[in-house]
């Protein structure tokens, strides 16, 4: 069953467990990607004097995560968990970039 029809159906039968399983644990794994970026981006930081507001929404992402909030026991096998994950991830990708381009203030333009 596509994963858009399963949002109408709750999650049972076969394989239920394990699809859970699996969305929850890849949703932690984008979790872990969001923060190891967060890292990066804290050195950047304060290490290399890199300051703007690329920290600061890294952490509301990490906090509105929704490996933290929406539930794959119910409703969907955690798809709907998976696909958000997966878009905060490429939100700190993008964050994670946008600060390895941008020059330190030391730097001549």
């Amino acid at each position: 069953m596509p994963p858009c029809f399963s949002l109408l159906l709750a999650c049972s039968g076969k394989g239920a467990q394990a699809a859970i399983s699996q969305h929850i644990g890849l949703s932690l794994a984008g979790a872990g990607i969001g923060l190891a970026i967060i890292g990066y981006l804290a050195i950047e930081h304060f290490l290399y004097k890199k300051k703007d507001w690329t920290l600061a929404a890294a952490l509301v992402l990490i906090v509105l995560h929704p490996a933290w909030w929406i539930s794959a026991m119910h409703g969907d096998c955690g798809y709907t968990k998976f696909y958000a994950s997966s878009v905060f991830v490429l939100l700190f990708i993008a964050l994670a970039l946008r600060a390895s381009f941008r020059k330190r203030p030391d730097e001549a333009p």
